[in-house]
């Protein structure tokens, strides 16, 4: 097993995480599970804040939140494993405010994220001008505006995390390069205007294991032609989307 070598945040502390008893004695602390998480509990991992002038084992500094520094000039940034959390608004990219401290951004077009990782916050990479990512399957929570604006994204398939409980409002507004989405079995709550205004969207399926599903999902994505959903669920999804309800087509998983 590999070697474990990050940070989380609980009750105000940062841990250092190093070993898988690291994590269990964490476990221990919270009293459940990673996996018993309420929304409210994972977000608040990404809410507190940390330090001004943390510093990472990646040598990038954090303000108030906010990554603002890379040490090494390379296009590529990688979180480290062990690391649960990424807090709101790390990775913000202020696109039309340039020269306040976010020296280095530019150049980050490639970031790796752990199979670690847990939650990820708001803001977290909006407007980010990524070219590359991959959300690793043990994400559980993806906060509002998380990826909102990302429009240099290279991802024409989008297939969310297979541990994703949790979606945020916006979360992946004004992504226009997405043309497919699929959301696994264990998703249960999809926020207001997730996918708003993103263009190139062309179908999506949600299982129906879903209990929660806000108001325009995917307004304004005008190549949108089909919501996959599974076989006998069609009244279900009428009532998310009772709107869009000539859009709502029956198929069997496996065949997308």
């Amino acid at each position: 097993m590999g070697k474990i070598n990050g940070y989380i945040e609980l009750d105000g502390r940062i841990q250092r995480i190093c070993s898988i008893e690291d994590l269990k004695r964490i476990v221990n602390e919270l009293g459940k599970s990673f996996t018993d998480l309420t929304e409210m509990e994972l977000k608040e991992l990404t809410e507190k804040s940390l330090p001004d002038g943390y510093e990472d084992d990646c040598g990038c500094k954090y303000s108030e939140n906010q990554l603002w520094s890379v040490v090494n000039a390379t296009n590529q940034y990688k979180v480290q494993e062990g690391t649960k959390v990424i807090h709101r608004s790390a990775f913000y990219y202020v696109k039309y405010n340039r020269g306040k401290g976010r020296a280095g951004k530019e150049s980050i077009e490639n970031i790796l994220l752990p199979q670690s990782l847990i939650a990820i916050g708001r803001k977290a990479f909006r407007y980010n001008i990524f070219k590359n990512i991959e959300l690793p399957d043990s994400v559980q929570y993806i906060g509002d505006e998380a990826f909102m604006d990302c429009d240099n994204w290279e991802c024409e398939r989008l297939s969310l995390p297979m541990d994703l409980r949790f979606m945020g409002t916006r979360a992946f507004r004004n992504c226009c390069k997405i043309k497919t989405v699929v959301f696994n079995e264990n998703i249960k709550v999809i926020h207001s205007m997730a996918f708003q205004n993103c263009t190139s969207l062309e179908w999506a399926y949600i299982p129906n294991t879903v209990e929660e599903i806000g108001s325009g999902i995917f307004d304004g994505c005008t190549n949108l032609s089909h919501i996959y959903i599974p076989i006998g669920s069609r009244e279900q999804f009428e009532r998310f989307f009772p709107f869009d309800r000539d859009k709502l087509t029956e198929i069997e998983k496996i065949e997308i």
